[in-house]
């Protein structure tokens, strides 16, 4: 039976008691009867009283039980807590040399994408100063072969001219 059927039951039996105590003032007739069922509904009051003496008793012990196995709990837990925190530092530590590592090597990438950027430019750069020499070689071997096939005209023109003379 719960505390609160109890202290139900002991409300009711309270309401009981008095209805009686007025039923007996009422009926003197009924007043042998009524004097009966109000020490039974007394005596049941006592019992009732009783057994929520004992229920909050042993709601007491109970109370007192889990308290004690919940502070037990706790420091079980907080000792569990303060191991992983001590177990984390260090790899928090790690964490933070990996993190610093990386952005070392990220900022080493970006510094090789940069290097690789003017180096294609510079490749750009020399590949149309090479176009533009290879350009320029052509046009000479044929400003220098137009120019042979002159010496060879003016030659043959000298030649005929000896040659006449």
């Amino acid at each position: 039976m719960s505390l609160t059927n109890t202290n139900s039951t002991i409300d009711e039996l309270h309401e009981r008691i008095i209805e009686l105590q007025l039923a007996l003032d009422i009926s003197s007739n009924d007043k042998n009867g009524l004097q009966t069922t109000l020490d039974s509904t007394r005596l049941a009051l006592n019992n009732e009283k009783e057994q929520n003496q004992l229920l909050r008793e042993r709601v007491q012990t109970l109370q007192n039980e889990i308290s004690s196995e919940n502070e037990a709990m706790w420091t079980e837990v907080e000792g569990q807590l303060l191991e992983c925190h001590r177990n984390t530092r260090p790899l928090n530590q790690k964490i933070q040399e990996l993190n610093q590592k990386i952005q070392e090597l990220n900022q080493d990438k970006q510094n090789m994408q940069d290097r690789i950027t003017n180096l294609s430019r510079d490749l750009s750069t020399v590949e149309i100063q090479k176009t533009d020499m290879e350009r320029t070689s052509n046009k000479q071997k044929k400003d220098i072969s137009s120019l042979v096939i002159k010496l060879d005209e003016v030659s043959t023109v000298v030649n005929k001219v000896n040659i006449q003379i």
